[in-house]
């Protein structure tokens, strides 16, 4: 029972919510989080200890998974099953109706996502129920399936945990495996170009995320599953269509590795693509080397670029009175007829005509300053951009 009490809170932290630091803010959005928990069945909520609707965990020292330091004798209040709030232990209001579990000498961290795992070991096709409870046991809250034995009791088991009807990790799942010619004869071993889109379309059509290539795949077989995994329905494939990713891509990784986002954007989306993927060197080189390796496709959470904005506004205020005259012009035009022209949407000729003019002194150096000159597709989330 022990391991779960633990995968409660990381049940609880993958869930985040708003993370508030006044009391009277976090004591307001406890009561109005408006959040719809997943109803738990009998056979789940026999491994819940703490069922109460709001929790108070205090005195526990938090890693947040961003990278930064861990906070020590820190305070979160749960509701429903959402972190409505974080902070130094005395300093956040306990509701009264509030559930309070000491957790002095413990800590809490994101549920970890796993990125090769397996639900089949060698001679059972399928030990699923076993291992999804061992891999939440673990704090693996999330899986990802590399090749499946028994792809449909996979995603009839993730469909279970999904409901609430099984504890077990949450389940990115796979389908078969592909083989070739002298494979293990347990994997799809295509007879023509027809079975394997067949295949994948089948599954697919199933919920299927992904598919794992085996030893032996001939590589005019490679080249039809990865052009059908292409045009199916797949998140990976849409974004990558929708946005036109290419292997001709670079993107800098520099995202804590623990945050899933780091696999979405640095890893995932490479690895169907086949862009280059560059590391800096150390976080304190990180904006040097972003100006040195000028990523077309590139993420960052508000906060970078926010700061990157606050750095541009204070040295413009100590620049010459002509470049700030100048910045602040081109900067209102850009901002009233910029997000139309990027758009594609109609402007007329005197508008562009001073966009352009605005590109070539002030925006096409700005950006290549701050290493974002040949960016293509640009991503941020998380919050609004102040």
């Amino acid at each position: 029972m022990k391991p779960f009490i633990i995968i409660a809170l990381l049940f609880a932290l993958t869930n985040c919510g708003e993370k508030l630091g006044s009391k009277s803010t976090a004591q307001s959005s406890i009561n109005n989080t408006g959040k719809q928990r997943t109803a738990l069945s009998e056979h789940v909520l026999k491994y819940v200890k703490y069922s109460s609707n709001v929790l108070a965990l205090t005195h526990a020292r938090v890693i947040d998974g961003t990278g930064r330091p861990a906070k020590i004798d820190q305070t979160l209040i749960i509701s429903d099953g959402y972190i409505q709030a974080i902070g130094k232990s005395g300093e956040l209001d306990i509701p009264k109706n509030a559930t309070t579990i000491n957790l002095s000498g413990k800590t809490v961290i994101p549920g970890i996502v796993g990125l090769h795992n397996h639900l089949h070991i060698p001679g059972f096709p399928f030990v699923g129920e076993v291992a999804s409870k061992l891999y939440l046991a673990a704090g693996v809250t999330t899986i990802q399936t590399c090749g499946s034995a028994s792809p449909q009791k996979e995603i009839e088991l993730a469909e279970r945990v999904e409901k609430g009807e099984f504890a077990g990790s949450d389940i990115i799942t796979s389908g078969p495996y592909f083989t070739g010619s002298g494979g293990n004869p347990n994997m799809i071993i295509p007879r023509d170009e027809k079975h394997i889109r067949d295949t994948i379309q089948h599954w697919t059509n199933k919920g299927v995320r992904w598919f794992k290539v085996y030893r032996n795949t001939r590589p005019n077989d490679l080249k039809v599953i990865i052009d059908e995994a292409h045009s199916s329905q797949s998140g990976r494939a849409a974004q990558a269509m929708t946005d036109a990713l290419t292997r001709d891509e670079e993107v800098l990784a520099y995202l804590p590795m623990a945050w899933v986002g780091d696999f979405i954007f640095s890893i995932g989306q490479a690895y169907w693509c086949g862009f280059c993927v560059n590391c800096p060197e150390s976080p304190d080189t990180m904006q040097t080397d972003l100006r040195e390796i000028g990523p077309t496709y590139y993420f960052a959470p508000p906060r970078v670029f926010e700061t990157q904005l606050t750095n541009v506004m204070i040295r413009m205020e100590d620049a010459g009175k002509l470049k700030k005259w100048l910045f602040d012009h081109f900067m209102a035009h850009a901002r009233r007829v910029g997000p139309a022209i990027l758009d594609g949407k109609p402007v007329g000729g005197m508008d562009r005509l001073k966009y352009a003019l605005g590109n070539l002194f002030i925006y096409g150096p700005l950006k290549d300053t701050l290493g974002l000159g040949r960016v293509r597709v640009g991503y941020t989330a998380g919050e609004a951009i102040g």
